[in-house]
């Protein structure tokens, strides 16, 4: 487990012995949110030093667009092909509610057309990194947990680990 934001903040390397869960909450127990640009150049070099085989690298991140995604999708045609990199991207409902709603007045119709416009950019970035090698997950909070273990076990199933 690494948690990092523009320096790694956490860093605990895998482990088959008893009590690995617990010192990955407890690693993760101590994080703060912050407003941070996160280093992905600094974060997955680390990463490929500590981590020699073939890995699931699951990063849990924000796709807003490509153009402030360009870092992201950068580091993760990097980690290609030694390891599988699986983005699990939490969809904004409120920003989807906006896209889809009948306008009725001209500030509504303001932020309908904007809500689409960020929508239709957070799809190209989603789709360029299926194309740099990254799976996936695009999910609303309700499904978001289910999502992203029902591809882990896809994954799995079909021997792409």
């Amino acid at each position: 487990m690494m948690a990092f934001g523009r320096e790694v903040l956490s860093f605990i390397p895998p482990d088959k012995r008893a009590g690995q869960v617990g010192r990955i909450l407890e690693g993760l127990y101590r994080l703060q949110p912050t407003l941070d640009e996160p280093d992905y150049a600094a974060a997955f070099s680390l990463l490929a030093g500590k981590a020699r085989k073939r890995a699931l690298v699951v990063v849990f991140t924000d796709l807003v667009d490509t153009d402030t995604s360009e870092r992201l999708l950068a580091h993760v045609s990097a980690l290609c092909p030694r390891h599988l990199p699986l983005l699990v991207a939490l969809r904004d409902p409120d920003l989807e509610r906006l896209a889809n709603c009948v306008p009725v007045s001209v500030e509504e119709a303001y932020q309908r057309a904007i809500a689409g416009q960020v929508l239709a950019r957070r799809e190209e970035a989603i789709l360029a990194l299926r194309h740099r090698g990254a799976v996936v997950v695009d999910a609303a909070a309700g499904a978001f947990t289910v999502s992203a273990v029902d591809r882990y076990l896809e994954l799995k199933e079909t021997a792409r680990l």
